[in-house]
């Protein structure tokens, strides 16, 4: 079985299959460049400067929303 991994802080380990379409179709969603522009969108806004430790960005997020979007679909 071909995969991708991602490590996420909440959902430890996020695991996209490549065997088949619909792995590869969410492979190809979070090879976008669009998807990747997320990195650099901070998720929690200025509440970065009140709390240095808190990092989170778009990308974290709509990852680990995939990731529970494909448990629930399955």
């Amino acid at each position: 079985m071909s995969e991708r991994i991602y490590r996420d802080p909440v959902h430890n380990i996020i695991r996209l299959r490549t065997d088949t379409v619909e792995g590869r179709l969410m492979v190809r969603l979070v090879d976008a460049a669009e998807f990747q522009r997320l990195r650099r969108i901070k998720q929690l806004g200025l509440a970065l400067f009140t709390y240095q430790g808190a990092e989170h960005s778009r990308f974290t997020h709509s990852l680990g929303v995939l990731h529970l979007m494909t448990r629930v679909l399955d």
